[in-house]
């Protein structure tokens, strides 16, 4: 940006040596505060609104310091020690929840620190820089209310911080539910599929999927209250702590077809799917408890994690010859960080990626992927049409019907847009999910969320394997 503006006033490459000229000095920011700064021509003028404009930012950059400094080290529940053997089930599921909940809480508090200090340093480096191009008249010209509007929504509305606040409040529900069930009981077939009929909106017909809520904590009760299940589960567990996954999927199958049975659904059925969905988040849940290495243990985690540092940092239009079709014109010389951190589209499905490390069960890994996947595929109908229809007019409004249009994305270019939105965020643990997914993952009622599962294993072996982003 430096140079640019030395370009602008001006001033050769190479000073010549006759003629002595002011030197040129800014204060580096940023490539997030880059984004607000416009440099013009020297008949434009300077920003004379930079002064009224820095009152307003160090006010907003006080209030951040001081809900930093406010925001002090969270009271934490009694911590659980699991060599206790505990007298009663409840108080054993009570004392894991507090533990899951300490460890949420914990992660929201250096999260939401780590946004105020984000912010903090963006607004110091972007007051230090205005005030240098106002007092040395450079034609800089800055638009602090967008700059202001993406600190406040970075800092305040963060998609992480939602969602340990939500697993706050479902480990919080499903605490008041031992609670509430701790000396009667009542967990009948019947009132099993009264309360599953009362979630009933919740199900996704287009992906047969039914997502977690608080119908979880009834079903789960109701297996840990029926003996004869739980110990099926049980069993299972046995199964995949002995390393017979085929054996324990094929049980897990089979229980799950006796429990619709139970409770009179039929098979195949849009209800007997929500208990699927259900029944693999309970199981699951306990495999990531007693298994965590499923999960975690991944030797080539690092090498991964390096690879997509280093591809982000790429322009787009340097990994593959077709990129021209997917994207539009502007987005192809610039880096696949800064695409895919300003699209809202592809911004969006990003946060959507991130969230995969949260969860335990194939199903509701594969469902937050396709979400993503959704995005992904709305982003390539919108590029395809501005590129063919409107010429690569990016100004044009695009018609609502136009999103309609899945069946014209082509499965490479989503697979691309796929991987290259995988680079931006990457979960810690993703090869260790990839291995998870094609050893668990068995979707043939959720076929529409199989594709899910075909571009993540796609994704991770191309960012795994390919030249093309060989950090070496």
């Amino acid at each position: 940006m430096l140079q640019k503006i030395w370009n602008f006033l001006g001033y050769p490459t190479e000073p010549e040596p006759v003629v002595t000229r002011k030197k040129l000095s800014l204060t580096p920011v940023s490539e997030f505060c880059a984004r607000f700064i416009v440099v013009k021509d020297l008949k434009d003028g300077y920003d004379t609104n930079i002064p009224s404009n820095l009152d307003y930012l160090k006010k907003e950059l006080t209030k951040i310091t001081n809900q930093l400094n406010q925001n002090v080290q969270p009271t934490l529940l009694p911590q659980i020690d699991f060599s206790i053997t505990f007298k009663s089930k409840e108080t054993q599921d009570e004392n894991i929840l507090i533990y899951f909940k300490n460890k949420i809480i914990q992660k929201q508090f250096e999260h939401q620190n780590s946004l105020y200090k984000d912010a903090i340093s963006d607004m110091n480096q972007m007051i230090e820089f205005s005030s240098m191009a106002y007092n040395e008249k450079y034609p800089i010209f800055i638009n602090f209310s967008e700059f202001t509007k993406e600190i406040q929504n970075r800092t305040y509305n963060n998609s992480k911080i939602k969602t340990f606040e939500n697993r706050i409040r479902i480990l919080d529900a499903k605490i008041e539910s031992i609670h509430k069930n701790y000396k009667s009981p009542s967990f009948t077939s019947q009132n099993l599929l009264k309360e599953l009929k009362n979630f009933r909106n919740n199900f996704n017909p287009n992906f047969k999927f039914f997502p977690e809520s608080e119908f979880d904590i009834y079903f789960a009760n109701y297996i840990d209250y029926n003996s004869s299940l739980l110990q099926k589960f049980n069993n299972i567990l046995d199964d995949f702590t002995s390393y017979n996954y085929s054996q324990g999927l094929d049980k897990l199958t089979k229980c799950i077809n006796d429990l619709c049975k139970e409770i009179g659904i039929p098979l195949e059925s849009d209800e007997s799917l929500m208990i699927t969905c259900c029944a693999n988040r309970y199981f699951f849940d306990k495999v990531a408890i007693e298994l965590p290495y499923l999960l975690f243990n991944d030797l080539q985690a690092k090498d991964f994690i390096k690879r997509c540092e280093f591809a982000k940092k790429k322009t787009v239009g340097s990994l593959l010859a077709d990129m021209k079709k997917i994207f539009v014109p502007s987005q192809i010389n610039r880096t696949i960080l800064d695409v895919f951190t300003t699209d809202d589209l592809l911004k969006a499905s990003v946060e959507y990626l991130s969230l995969i490390q949260f969860k335990n069960s194939p199903l509701d890994i594969v469902n937050q992927l396709n979400e993503s996947l959704i995005l992904i595929n709305k982003f390539v109908i919108k590029s395809s049409y501005i590129n063919k229809k409107c010429k690569g007019d990016e100004s044009v409004e695009i018609p609502e019907d136009v999103y309609l249009n899945f069946g014209m994305v082509e499965a490479d270019d989503s697979l691309t847009v796929f991987y290259m939105c995988f680079l931006i965020d990457p979960p810690p643990n993703s090869v260790a999910i990839g291995n998870f997914l094609k050893t668990f993952g068995r979707f043939d009622q959720f076929t529409a969320l199989d594709m899910a599962c075909v571009h993540i294993l796609a994704a991770i072996k191309f960012i795994s394997t390919s030249e093309l982003i060989n950090p070496e």
